[in-house]
């Protein structure tokens, strides 16, 4: 499928040692956003689009662990639109110099500024046509206002397409002393000014899709990483409670409200 597990979590320890503790959730929320594509709940699809990633500075290796068009073979045969902040994209091109991506349409916006409707517009994407969204890393960097925009968005694509996303608890950015780790990593982000500004409650996120035209289909937290990824590791890491992985269908009929 792609670079398994433990060969990310090497590569982590050696390019960037500093995050480390990082990879404990981002390679599992990995697994968990594509694995579900092998099920009846997420069918194929004829091309895929990735909204934005991480916003930290990575290194190429983990650039393309974390850059689905890059470690997925599978979509090296569909067409890719990858939907970013210009500057990472930028990063990105330049460190991956050298790299076959001619299947990918690199598309920059700000999501807080500009949509991703919007962005696309200069492209060949259509929107009648059955698509596979990987937003990853991204929801807990935008405004609310960013954030319902890009969904109500989503739940009006092309009926049978999937949306794979991650979330933080809500709860994390008001009380992060009721998870742990959570004040450390959030004043490590303070600090190189990418603080998280958005949040769901997960009782609360099937109401919300279905607002906006999505049908929740599954919602996975720091318990399903341990159980399926994590379970044999010796170093103490068990991956942040309230970080989440979620896996949503377009809905047929209208959105709600």
């Amino acid at each position: 499928m792609y670079q398994p597990l433990p060969f990310a979590w090497r590569q982590l320890k050696a390019d960037v040692p500093q995050l480390k503790p990082v990879s404990v959730w981002s390679c599992p929320r990995t697994e968990l956003a594509f694995r579900p594509r092998k099920s009846s709940s997420a069918p194929s699809t004829t091309r895929s689009l990735s909204l934005g990633s991480a916003r930290l500075p990575l290194p190429t290796q983990l650039v393309r662990l974390n850059s689905p068009a890059y470690r997925i073979p599978a979509l090296a045969r569909r067409a890719v639109f990858e939907v970013d902040h210009p500057d990472t994209l930028a990063r990105k091109q330049r460190r991956l110099a050298g790299t076959d991506v001619e299947h990918v349409r690199f598309v920059g916006t700000d999501f807080d500024r500009r949509s991703a409707a919007d962005a696309l517009a200069t492209t060949d994407y259509d929107s009648t046509r059955r698509t596979f969204f990987i937003w990853e890393g991204v929801t807990n960097y935008l405004t609310a206002a960013a954030v319902d925009a890009t969904f109500r968005w989503l739940g009006a694509a092309a009926p049978g397409s999937t949306v794979a996303f991650t979330y933080v608890h809500a709860a994390v950015l008001n009380a992060p002393q009721s998870f742990d780790g959570a004040e450390r990593l959030l004043r490590d982000l303070a600090r190189l000014g990418e603080p998280w500004t958005f949040g769901l409650d997960p009782a609360e996120t099937p109401a919300y899709l279905r607002a906006r035209g999505l049908t929740l289909v599954e919602d996975l937290g720091a318990d399903a990483y341990r159980r399926r990824y994590l379970a044999g590791r010796t170093d103490g890491r068990r991956g942040y409670a309230f970080y989440r992985v979620a896996l949503a269908t377009v809905a047929d009929g209208p959105a709600a409200g």
